[in-house]
């Protein structure tokens, strides 16, 4: 699937303990990502779900964290900017 204009596509499923794997491809303009444990399906933001950036042009990703404020919730892929195609989703729960 591709995605045009800003939004998620939201899995109906919630997760707890969870393998996830997807291919994507994005181009240099992407700001992309996969929002895990998302708490509030319906208004996905990084402060209320864990944010996998796919593409990143930070270069010190030190702002990242482990901790245990979003202990289940839904899946989210993000399309921002640019151009992101994802495909083969797969979510096992463990």
């Amino acid at each position: 699937m591709a995605f045009k204009g800003n939004g998620f596509m939201v899995s109906k499923e919630s997760y707890t303990d969870f393998e996830i794997r997807a291919e994507f491809w994005v181009d240099s303009k992407a700001n992309s990502g996969v929002f895990i444990r998302c708490t509030y399906p319906t208004k996905v933001t990084a402060t209320n779900a864990y944010e996998v950036n796919i593409y990143d042009e930070r270069p010190d990703p030190s702002y990242g964290a482990e901790d245990n404020k979003h202990p289940s919730g839904r899946i989210a892929l993000q399309y921002a900017t640019g151009f992101v195609k994802f495909r083969r989703v797969q979510i096992k729960a463990l």
